[in-house]
């Protein structure tokens, strides 16, 4: 007699799969745990996650709203379609789905960490230091610094800015060498070029490959940046480390 495999196998099994990295394989897998049982939203969770993982954006969505739509209350479904808006740029959606997740888990640091990045690009900076400062709260070796920084960076308020990116390096948190580059910056616009030009040796080293590569990401992610750093700061640069522009 064959015994019915139910939907709690096929997602163990893709779960299995998931962590072998044969993420086409786990989809396939979550996809039978859904057959099995299609009101099951941690299957439709799962199976968005692995879509995200293959850039699969649209169908991440697409399950983790179905998720939402079985279960309203499973703030899973809400803080992973906020991620995926997050990568998308629709930063709106992103406010929208991060405030759903707190209203029922006000505790969770991804939550505010997402609507945080959301409002910074939104350039509601108030709202970004807020939530950055709940997520610091909740785990201060996450990004929270590196997102209160800098919209505290662009209020211009460059000391308060400066003390987030040296937080976030000593605790090693989230992008703490992106907070090197920007804490940089900051010092740059306070005609602090010394150590400005030290926190800039420390990200390129001795004009290795990747730090070089690290400071033009920044550069290329936030061009406007470029125009900050001031004329004497660029020659210094030259001058000390190397055409890195």
């Amino acid at each position: 007699m064959t015994v019915k495999k139910g939907w709690g196998y096929w997602k163990y099994k893709g779960e299995e799969e998931e962590r072998n990295g044969d993420f086409n394989k786990a989809i396939e897998l979550y996809s039978l745990a859904i057959i099995e049982c299609p009101y099951n939203e941690d299957a439709f969770i799962s199976r968005g996650y692995v879509k995200c993982d293959l850039r699969e954006f649209d169908g991440a969505i697409d399950d983790f709203t179905e998720a939402i739509e079985i279960n309203p209350r499973n703030k899973y479904g809400f803080i992973n379609r906020a991620y995926v808006n997050l990568i998308l740029e629709n930063f709106e959606d992103v406010v929208i789905d991060s405030t759903k997740a707190l209203e029922i888990d006000y505790s969770d640091k991804d939550a505010f960490l997402n609507r945080g990045m959301a409002n910074l690009y939104l350039n509601n900076f108030d709202d970004a230091i807020q939530d950055a400062t709940e997520a610091i709260y909740l785990d201060k070796y996450d990004k929270g610094y590196y997102i209160r920084g800098l919209a505290k960076y662009r209020k211009g308020d460059f000391n308060k800015a400066i003390l987030d990116f040296s937080n976030a390096i000593n605790y090693r948190s989230g992008y703490s060498k992106h907070c090197l580059f920007f804490r940089a910056v900051a010092r740059s616009r306070n005609n602090n070029y010394e150590d400005a030009l030290d926190d800039f040796k420390s990200l390129i080293g001795n004009n290795e490959m990747g730090g070089i590569k690290l400071f033009k990401l920044n550069l290329g992610r936030n061009k406007d940046i470029l125009n900050d750093i001031p004329n004497e700061m660029i020659s210094l640069i030259r001058l000390n480390i190397g055409n890195c522009f």
